[in-house]
């Protein structure tokens, strides 16, 4: 926060906030050679921050698909749980690339969208003590949440003037309830 809101005051003339930070590292670079040691040191952090969270992002995403995904429907051994693991983690690498392809204008966009993303599992989540849940349930009403969250994003439509997050939330919930109604509660 405080980074920010020096960018704000020091470079008002900044028209996106994406490029803040190399403004601040150009300038600190140009004072003498300790501009240029913190320089390297600060990008360096991140650039370590930042291969860090990744790794650590792929390896749960992977994790979570194996054993909440896959194991659930499917009785696999350990060599196999590895390579769904790494495939999914290529899936995932493959998607961060096309985004980054063509990056959102601001950050704060991705934030948005991943907060978004993140209602379609709050049925599942609500609903994890409910003695009708049912784990096909769960997949379903994820799956069908996501492709309607991805519908309405992808073509900019915001039903009654509301983030296409709110109506995700609710067709990933009556999903939910319907197909934990026809399913029966089944051992997991």
């Amino acid at each position: 926060m405080l980074f920010g809101l020096s960018g704000a005051l020091l470079y008002p003339e900044l028209q996106e906030s994406n490029l803040l930070a190399g403004e601040i590292l150009k300038n600190l670079m140009t004072v003498n050679m300790l501009g240029v040691v913190a320089v390297g040191m600060l990008v360096t952090a991140t650039l370590a921050a930042s291969m860090s969270t990744a790794d650590s992002l792929l390896l749960a995403i992977a994790n979570l698909f194996t054993r909440d995904v896959v194991r659930p429907f499917v009785e696999i051994s350990r060599p196999k749980q590895v390579f769904f693991a790494r495939g999914i983690m290529l899936l995932t690498l493959v998607g961060a690339f096309i985004v980054g392809l063509n990056p959102p204008p601001v950050m704060i966009d991705l934030a948005v969208h991943s907060i978004a993303a993140m209602s379609i599992f709050v049925p599942t989540y609500l609903g994890f003590m409910w003695h009708r849940r049912s784990a096909l349930a769960s997949f379903i009403s994820i799956v069908l949440g996501g492709v309607f969250l991805a519908y309405c994003t992808m073509n900019g439509i915001k039903p009654w003037g509301f983030h296409a997050a709110m109506f995700s939330f609710l067709v990933s919930g009556v999903v939910f309830v319907a197909a934990s109604y026809a399913f029966g509660r089944q051992k997991t």
